[in-house]
Order: C-alpha cells, then sequence, then structure tokens
C-alpha cells in the first residue's frame, strides 16, 4: 500500500483483474484485466506500478510487463513473454528492476524511466 491507497488483485470467474482502491475517497478502480496478474510493485512515490499479465493473446507465450502511471492513466509495455517474473522498482522510482524466468534460468533487466 501507498498512502491511503491499496492494489488488489481478485478473481474474475475467467481471470484476474487489478483494482486500486483509494480509502480516503472510498473509489475502487479497475486498472487491468487478464487471465493472470502476477508480479505487481508499486513506486516509492506511488505515481506507478508495474505487473506483469498474461491476456488471451498471450497464454501460450508467457506474459508481458507493463507500467501504469496513476497520475496520467497511461501503460507502457515494458517487457514480453515473460514467465514466473517479479519486480522491484529502487529507491528512487526512477528504476525498475525485473526477474524472469527462460526455461532454464532466471535472468534480471534494469529499465529507466
Amino acid at each position: 500500500p501507498v498512502g491511503n491507497q491499496l492494489l488488489i488483485v481478485d478473481s474474475t470467474g475467467t481471470g484476474m483483474a487489478l483494482y486500486k482502491y483509494d480509502f480516503k475517497k472510498g473509489i475502487q478502480t479497475k486498472l487491468a484485466e487478464g487471465i493472470n496478474i502476477e508480479g505487481i510493485s508499486w513506486s516509492p512515490s506511488g505515481e506507478r506500478i508495474a505487473y506483469i499479465m498474461v491476456s488471451d493473446d498471450d497464454m501460450m507465450s508467457g506474459g508481458n510487463l507493463y507500467v501504469q502511471d496513476l497520475v496520467t492513466n497511461q501503460t507502457e509495455q515494458i517487457a514480453e513473454e515473460i514467465e514466473y517474473g517479479t519486480t522491484l522498482w529502487d529507491t528512487t522510482g526512477e528504476r525498475l528492476v525485473f526477474t524472469l524466468w527462460d526455461g532454464e534460468n532466471r535472468n534480471s533487466r534494469i529499465v529507466n524511466f
């Protein structure tokens, strides 16, 4: 959680949805929906989230890594074909580290913002 907000992953019956809940305003906002959502992390400033999502289109090849700017509501795809990935922001929120499984090894990458 960041401040008075919380990220929630919920089952939709056919997949998963990612929501942001604002305790102060009492508002729940759907951010993403897919077959599977994992590797979620929130930037230290609370302005961005990163997550790995498998959609209908990429069920056979793994998920894609997305970064969503919660201020502008813009979502950018950062990487594709990620299986069993994790994400972590540095303390400044200017770099995102993600780890992916390539079928044999875990590999890490850094993305600068």
